[in-house]
């Protein structure tokens, strides 16, 4: 189950809406979160306003939180040094894998 948490009504509604759209569109997120449900995991994925350099989502494993910010586009760079640009839900998803996979040391 996922809980969101001290999200603004418009926040509340984008996350929802992101995880509705992760949920009913990507058969990976699907059984991920339902993975994570079968296993009574909660996760409580917190909207924040991250900003600044190096502002960036992340998973908490000892409180099982997920920092994300529904609105923040990723910037960074591949290997090859080509810049990348993740959109707010590619983010989200990223996040719910290492959620999903929380103790696995890959």
């Amino acid at each position: 189950m996922i809980e969101l948490i001290d999200a603004c009504p418009v926040e509340q509604s984008a996350s929802e809406r992101s995880l509705d759209l992760l949920y009913n569109n990507s058969a990976t997120a699907r059984a991920l979160i339902d993975a994570m449900a079968a296993n009574g995991t909660v996760l409580n994925l917190i909207t924040a306003h991250l900003s600044g350099v190096g502002a960036q989502a992340r998973f908490d494993p000892p409180t099982n939180q997920v920092l994300w910010d529904p609105f923040l586009v990723a910037l960074g760079n591949n290997t090859d040094g080509s810049p990348y640009t993740m959109a707010p839900i590619m983010v989200l998803a990223h996040e719910l894998v290492h959620a999903g996979h929380a103790g696995d040391p890959a």
